[in-house]
Parts: C-alpha cells; sequence; structure tokens
C-alpha cells in the first residue's frame, strides 16, 4: 500500500501524485474556465460565467475545490452545491481534469476531497453526466468510485443525449 491512500468513504486507493487540492480562491477563476473549455464541458461562451462565484468556495450551500500542482497551476476543479428541498442531499455539478494529467488519480482525489469535507452534514451525493458514448468513462470513474446509477433521462442535453444519474449515501446504518 506504499504511495497510495484510502480515504475515509472510499475504499478504492488514490495513486499519491504531487497535487494538492485545495478550496478555491478568488484568483482560480481563470484556471477554472480554461479547464472547463479543455476538457469539452463547455464552450469558450458557456464558460465566460462560470466559475464566477469561486469567492464563496465553502458555504452552507456551495463547495469548490482546485487541484493544484506543487508549481501552484490549477490541473482540476470541482463544485458542488446543497439540493433544495432535500435532506442534506448535494450535487457534484463540475468535475473536470486537464486532459494532460487525467487518469492519474487527480479526478479521484477531488471526489475524495468533496466527500471529505461533507461528512458529517450530507447525506449523499447525486452526479449528473451524459449518456453518450463520449461520456463511457466518466460513467465508470462514478461506478468505480461506488457511485450507483440510478437513473436515465432520455434526450435531456439533446436529442439522443440522454442525462445520467449517478448517488451515493453517506448515512451510516445504526444497529
Amino acid at each position: 500500500m506504499a504511495g497510495q491512500v484510502l480515504c475515509r468513504w472510499h475504499p478504492v486507493p488514490v495513486d499519491h501524485l504531487s497535487v494538492q487540492v485545495r478550496p478555491t480562491l478568488a484568483g482560480d477563476s481563470p484556471a477554472i474556465k480554461r479547464l472547463a473549455v479543455a476538457t469539452g464541458l463547455m464552450t469558450e461562451d458557456e464558460a465566460e460565467g462560470f466559475a464566477s462565484d469561486v469567492e464563496s468556495a465553502d458555504s452552507a450551500e456551495a463547495i469548490w475545490a482546485c487541484a493544484i500542482t506543487s508549481d501552484g497551476d490549477v490541473v482540476g476543479a470541482a463544485y458542488g452545491a446543497r439540493e433544495a428541498f432535500s435532506d442534506g442531499v448535494w450535487n457534484l455539478l463540475f468535475i473536470a481534469v486537464d486532459p494532460d494529467v487525467q487518469s492519474r488519480g487527480t479526478g479521484s482525489r477531488l471526489l475524495h476531497w468533496i466527500e471529505d469535507r461533507l461528512a458529517g452534514t450530507a447525506t449523499a451525493l447525486v452526479i449528473d453526466t451524459s449518456g453518450q458514448d463520449a461520456f463511457a468513462a466518466t460513467r465508470s470513474f462514478y461506478t468505480k468510485h461506488q457511485y450507483r446509477q440510478v437513473g436515465v433521462i432520455p434526450d435531456y442535453y439533446g436529442l439522443g443525449d440522454s442525462k445520467t444519474t449517478f448517488w451515493r449515501s453517506f448515512r451510516t446504518v445504526t444497529g
């Protein structure tokens, strides 16, 4: 197990990289926008208004995180928000990793950081993604991290592009 970290909510080992996860800072907004475009999650126009509320990195309603290299470069980001009218359910609305460092544990570290930050307050985390073939690896990523696919809404994002919803409970069963 040397060189690996096991996080509280997940038995999936995370490869130790020289990437640290921290709350976002106001100056991270341009890098987060670049990540959104570089990963193909957003167009430049869509990314323009995105990440403008990064200053409220941690609040009762929202959480932002950045993965940074030892040089301070932002190579990943995640954003979650509390679901209104729910019993402590949060939604991971955005997670992106620079294409040059994907599949090296950065996404896992971001997800685990968000989960650990929500520990004790969140009852579950919901994640929505596309059902298109191009997102097959994304869906596998969530399954690997013990998220269960709980729904599909056909044509949600457009004709032939379903919304696939994953869910993971953080509730503990007491005897």
